[in-house]
């Protein structure tokens, strides 16, 4: 199963992280193929607003745990340079979706409440 489904209907993209089986947590292959997409319909005319979302009752966990599990082995400073490398990955995708000129909304489980949101009326 790819990482990603994309849709793309009367100028509205749908992007669909496919990992439900991990809350949708981010490994290379999901990221990479963020990074890819965002890149390829930012840039197209035709797309007015992308809609993010994830399968299963989760929108995106975070980090994959597994690629932590790997570490485990490597020496504290081996592991801080990794960490580094792999969060500065994420950069590209952030950068992207900033700078978008579509709108990029986040599509939230409807059990989503951030914290503190009952105090806002």
């Amino acid at each position: 199963m790819p990482a990603i489904e994309t849709a793309t209907r009367d100028g509205i993209a749908e992007i669909t992280m496919t990992r439900p089986k991990v809350m949708n947590a981010l490994s290379h292959e999901l990221l990479d193929a963020l990074i890819e997409t965002f890149g390829q319909l930012t840039s197209d005319d035709t797309v007015r607003c992308i809609v993010l979302k994830g399968s299963g009752p989760a929108f995106v966990a975070g980090g994959d745990l597994n690629l932590f599990a790997e570490n485990l082995e490597l020496t504290p400073d081996e592991r801080a340079e990794k960490f580094g490398k792999e969060i500065t990955a994420l950069d590209p995708l952030i950068k992207t979706i900033a700078t978008a000129p579509q709108p990029v909304i986040a599509a939230l489980p409807p059990c989503f409440e951030p914290k503190g949101s009952h105090n806002v009326r």
